[in-house]
């Protein structure tokens, strides 16, 4: 073999090397610099909406849970939601393919939809004790929720 098709061979396995080094993702919770592993396998109740309290009636509370695979499963006060979850950087979350049940539960008809909007345009997430801020893209404060015992 000549001396540029060797140099060629080892510059092209050279990039291949680095490249599939930057895209590989590490697993949720396995990345140091993040909090990511301090909100898998917890239930997080929904308290706060910009702002405001959240007033659940009895069986009603609002709620979502983060597995070790990625998927996201949870309740909004009336119907079953999934999707799956993303985290980057240390301070991004991104809910995504989230769905929900259809039941017609007349005490919370109209807020059906607060959780999962919360969730779809969460991306940016701080950790305090107990207690999980989400942001949006723009920084704004969309909701808090607190961490309970299952």
């Amino acid at each position: 073999m000549n001396m540029k098709k060797a140099t060629t061979i080892l510059s092209v396995s050279l990039c291949c090397t680095l490249l599939m080094a930057f895209c590989t993702r590490p697993a949720l919770g396995d990345n140091n610099t993040d909090k990511s592993s301090l909100i898998i396998d917890a239930k997080w109740e929904l308290v706060e909406v910009e702002d405001q309290a959240v007033v659940n009636a009895e069986g009603q509370t609002a709620y979502f849970v983060i597995n070790n695979d990625g998927q996201v499963t949870g309740f909004d006060g009336c119907n079953e939601i999934s999707g799956e979850v993303a985290f980057d950087r240390g301070v991004d979350i991104i809910f995504s393919n989230l769905g929900s049940t259809y039941k017609d539960c007349e005490p919370v008809k109209g807020n059906e939809r607060t959780l999962i909007d919360v969730l779809y345009f969460t991306h940016i997430y701080t950790i305090e004790g107990d207690l999980l801020t989400v942001n949006s893209n723009f920084e704004k404060e969309m909701a808090v929720f607190k961490r309970v015992d299952f």
